[in-house]
């Protein structure tokens, strides 16, 4: 399913009192941006904080309700919550407002030192040979690819950065590939480099770019001068994330990185950096606005130099100071230029002919794609840009969509407009209808590209990728993800990260990098592959089937296992279940907990994003069916395989809420597995599933009041969502005892 949905998260308690609530079955409801020198070695400590909020516990026939005060963060009635990224990050600082950037590395030496475990939990010896761990995959669904670069001297001979499960080298032009950064203690990619005069030479800019809940930090900038087989640090481990690294052509030693620093928009650690000695030493070069007193860091997302004057760059910043996120940009946000290798810089967006918004309206400029071409001689710039939507209570940005394309010849006096807003791409399933081409997530999946060897073709990443011939003056679409998704067909994927042509001297040997992993077109999409052999998929659960365990969840028979996982845009996967010996691919969308019942092993019950519930009564064929109902819109489809099961819950007549109650990305999913046809989720609420397998019916009811949000009436949901549950023991009735 389209990563979109990630803009759909639910604030998760921000600045929140920690609850623990213990829920016996009751049924009710309750309402409840200067230069200076950059060390390679920070001692950067950011200010610890105090959370501002209150609680306080009002005690209520023996059941605990936290009710709390100063919210500063609500969204308004009925609509989305605080942006993602911002709001799992707060989640992973609390208490503290921060995340030291440097804590990371230490934190994985102190792992790395912890005692290893083996069977019976008996201490093992580090030096001892690891012989409980068999390699199972998946090799072949794929995963978040977010950088790629080719050898420009062979066509082979490529490299493909994961969102966080490091990078790969191919020398067969994907048929085999080598992790080349198992030994790193991150493994996010933002960005890869080759040296052009020497391609043995690899420069790796860590943490990925894509401002998703799940972009992970990196440790800074590396190289390697043999192909990865060796590797050194070049410093800016501070900056946690790094978009770009550039190389001047005619000074190898002249290096530009752009970053959008930490997630902490506070940080300083963030901005364009600049190295004349091959990264030994560092200065900032854009990083503050110097006109504006007590101004915060810009983070920059995109950087691009003049192929005809290596001295002048255009970078897209975000400014962090009234963003409120690194992924909305403030009144400084736009296109900044320099004509002396960016000593002096200067905003160039707002000058009449861009037909960007003013400095007034800026706040709603998200994030922008550059990409400088050389055609017959003469520097053509194009400059795309995405605007979000800004929710009027929170400040914060929600869906961001394509504003426009535009082309210079000299950036600091005209542009040309090409494109905007009206741009479509097909969405339906038989693409009947047609969307903005970023698709509410502007944020996370966008680039601009151009072919090499062919400057009048230049290439937008979006949900698919758009391909123009005429220097941008129309486009047409050429993966067309979701039809094919919808189809079953997993010769592309949607959500487009990364985009290069091999060294081949056609010109049409071009490699995207995606949601689903690496894919390959040598006929500009009329057909595709995806590589195999890469083990990069994302998971955020996984489960034992219960027949392979005994009933203690001890594992009886090793060499039958079997495995269903919940995973990022890849849906739900399973292992061992058919003759294929790697990973099926079972349901779609964003998987997230699967658990089979342990009294009737033929039952199957998986989540997917945003609260959504699905159910299929028989093993006997896992791979998922074209009578798969998405959206639940019909409410007794038994027909199908799967039965989206939370449509009752959510749209059907008489449902006991509305998709506008908050849920978390991977809401809560627990099957009580005493009676095999109970279900419990969480929303701001518990909710309960009662199955009537017989008559295939499920019979949804309201299992606690309002639970780590707030809610001034029934109608007008605000903030927070319940995030995990379990099911302890029963009472004598038979009631569970539920953890949320």
């Amino acid at each position: 399913m389209s990563r979109f949905k990630r803009l759909k998260f639910r604030a998760v308690l921000t600045r929140m009192c920690i609850v623990l609530v213990v829920i016996f079955g009751f049924a009710g409801a309750a309402t409840a941006q200067s230069s200076d020198s950059v060390k390679k070695t920070s001692t950067h400590r950011p200010t610890r904080h105090i959370r501002r909020h209150h609680c306080y516990r009002k005690k209520v026939a023996k059941k605990v309700v936290v009710i709390q005060h100063d919210r500063i963060h609500m969204p308004p009635p009925g609509t989305n919550a605080e942006e993602p990224n911002s709001d799992w990050y707060r989640n992973r600082a609390w208490p503290n407002e921060e995340i030291d950037p440097m804590q990371y590395p230490i934190a994985v030496k102190a792992a790395q030192a912890m005692p290893v475990l083996g069977q019976f939990g008996k201490t093992r010896a580090l030096t001892d040979p690891v012989t409980s761990w068999t390699m199972i995959g998946p090799n072949t669904i794929g995963g978040r690819v977010s950088a790629l670069a080719v050898d420009p001297m062979d066509s082979n001979v490529f490299y493909a950065g994961s969102a966080n499960g490091g990078v790969w080298r191919t020398l067969d032009h994907g048929v085999s590939w080598t992790c080349i950064t198992d030994t790193f203690a991150a493994l996010s990619t933002g960005a890869i480099t080759i040296d052009p005069t020497n391609t043995n030479i690899i420069y790796l800019g860590q943490g990925e770019c894509d401002f998703s809940a799940d972009s992970y930090p990196g440790n800074g900038l590396w190289r390697s001068d043999d192909r990865g087989a060796t590797w050194t640090s070049l410093g800016l481990a501070a900056t946690q994330y790094i978009a770009k690294v550039i190389i001047d052509p005619a000074d190898h030693n002249m290096l530009y990185v752009a970053s959008p620093g930490p997630s902490s928009t506070s940080d300083s650690n963030r901005g364009v950096f600049k190295s004349t000695n091959g990264g030994m030493s560092w200065t900032r070069s854009l990083n503050r606005i110097s006109s504006v007193r007590n101004s915060a860091p810009l983070s920059v997302i995109d950087l691009a130099m003049n192929p005809h004057d290596h001295s002048d760059l255009v970078a897209f910043a975000i400014d962090t100071r009234n963003a409120g996120s690194l992924s909305a940009g403030g009144t400084y946000t736009g296109l900044w230029h320099t004509l002396d290798a960016g000593v002096n810089w200067k905003r160039i967006d707002t000058i009449a002919g861009i037909g960007l918004p003013n400095s007034v309206t800026l706040k709603y400029l998200s994030r922008g794609a550059l990409s400088w071409i050389d055609s017959s001689g003469k520097s053509l710039l194009f400059a795309a840009v995405s605007v979000g939507s800004v929710n009027a209570v929170t400040g914060f940005r929600t869906d961001v969509n394509f504003y426009g394309l535009y082309r210079s010849t000299d950036p600091d006096h005209t542009w040309t407009k090409l494109q905007d807003s009206t741009l479509r791409m097909p969405f339906g399933v038989i693409a009947p209808d047609s969307v903005d081409i970023l698709y509410r997530q502007g944020d996370y999946n966008f680039y601009l590209a151009s072919n090499p060897l062919h400057s009048n073709e230049l290439y937008i990443g979006g949900i698919d990728v758009q391909r123009s011939t005429d220097f941008g003056r129309t486009f047409h679409d050429i993966t067309i993800g979701y039809p094919r998704y919808f189809r079953n067909d997993r010769t592309q994927h949607s959500d487009q990260h990364a985009l290069a042509f091999t060294a081949s001297k056609t010109g049409n040997d071009l490699l995207l990098g995606s949601d689903g992993g690496v894919f390959n077109t040598r006929d500009f999409g009329a057909t595709w592959q995806q590589y195999k052999g890469l083990p990069i998929t994302m998971f955020y659960a996984i489960e034992g089937w219960w027949p392979a365990m005994d009933k203690t969840g001890t594992i009886t028979d090793p060499y039958q296992l079997k495995f269903f996982g919940g995973t990022q845009d890849n849906g739900t996967v399973a292992h061992g279940f058919t003759a294929n010996p790697d990973w099926d691919w079972i349901n779609r969308g964003d998987g997230g907990r699967a658990q089979a019942s342990l009294t009737d092993s033929n039952k199957l019950f998986t989540s997917q994003q945003l609260g959504g519930l699905s159910y299929r009564d028989g093993l006997d064929s896992l791979h998922p069916n074209l009578g798969y109902d998405i959206y639940g819109l019909l409410p007794g489809n038994y027909n199908s395989k799967w039965h989206w099961f939370s449509y009752q819950l959510v749209k059907s007549p008489g449902h006991l809420t509305d998709t506008t109650e908050p849920a978390a990305f991977i809401a809560p999913m627990v099957l009580d597995q005493v009676t095999g046809q109970d279900i419990y989720t969480a929303r701001l609420h518990v909710y309960h599933a009662k199955f009537d397998f017989a008559n295939k019916n499920v019979t949804w009811s309201t299992w606690s009041p309002v639970i780590g949000g707030y809610i001034k009436n029934p109608k007008q949901w605000y903030y927070g969502d319940l995030e995990c549950m379990a099911v302890g023991p029963h009472d004598a009735t038979g009631r569970p005892m539920l953890w949320a």
